[in-house]
């Protein structure tokens, strides 16, 4: 038999306020529905930089395919809830070469954002610690279509 989960001013109490009480139950429940409104099998990522929680991101362990992180720190705390470093995909502009070296050292995926980025990237990675890479490429010209237009050209 489950024990009931304690009252929110019980929670309130033993850890103080402001709390966020996350249901690990219904995350991983979301992500169920999530795949299952997809007409093709997906490959889902948690994007940390929305929640970086190390509990939830643990709770997330099984629902989730790996997680979408931005910094360095996100890489680490990705590492310590257990995450491997195969199932994380490191986007965004402007990372260190410290941040792209712990990436290339851990093995995770870089979404590599700019030609100067890669060049760094290039300087980093060694043929015995290769970097894994996707490259991220904005069109000239975006179509009417899509509501988001990325910069660059």
């Amino acid at each position: 038999m489950v024990a009931p989960a304690p009252s929110l001013p019980a929670l309130a109490h033993r850890f103080g306020t402001p709390l966020y009480v996350y249901d690990a139950e219904a995350l991983r429940g979301r992500a169920v529905s999530l795949r299952n409104a997809c007409a093709a099998p997906i490959h889902l990522l948690y994007c940390v930089k929305a929640n970086p929680a190390g509990p939830l991101l643990e709770a997330l362990h099984g629902a989730v395919d790996g997680l979408d992180v931005s910094s360095g720190g996100e890489v680490r705390l990705a590492l310590g809830a257990g995450y491997p470093a195969a199932t994380l995909s490191f986007a965004g502009p402007g990372k260190a070469d410290e941040e792209l070296a712990l990436a290339v050292r851990e093995g995770v995926t870089l979404s590599v954002e700019s030609e100067g980025e890669l060049a760094r990237l290039l300087g980093i990675a060694t043929p015995t610690c290769p970097a894994n890479v996707v490259l991220r490429i904005n069109p000239r010209v975006t179509a009417a279509a899509f509501a988001m237009k990325m910069g660059g050209g």
